[in-house]
């Protein structure tokens, strides 16, 4: 996962400008399983896609109001 969060990482930071990746990041990491009392080393490939912020879900948003409005009314109560 740590994998992952820094190649969205540098793709969001250079895309505003802050860094120049001089080359394109690894998307092959070295997976290590045990299996068979035997550890062996597995290429695998990763590559991370850029999500919708959630606040942009629709579904998310209609949410956030339904425990907004329960909240309000919790506190009105008491």
């Amino acid at each position: 996962m740590a994998f992952g969060i820094i190649q969205a990482i540098s793709k969001k930071l250079e895309f505003y400008g802050k860094v120049k990746m001089m080359s394109r990041p690894n998307k092959t990491y070295n997976q290590i399983d045990y299996i068979n009392k035997e550890y062996i080393m597995a290429p695998m490939l990763l590559e991370e896609f850029e999500r919708l912020p959630l606040i942009d879900v629709k579904e998310y948003r209609d949410l956030k109001k339904k425990s907004l409005k329960l909240r309000e009314k919790q506190l009105k109560v008491s």
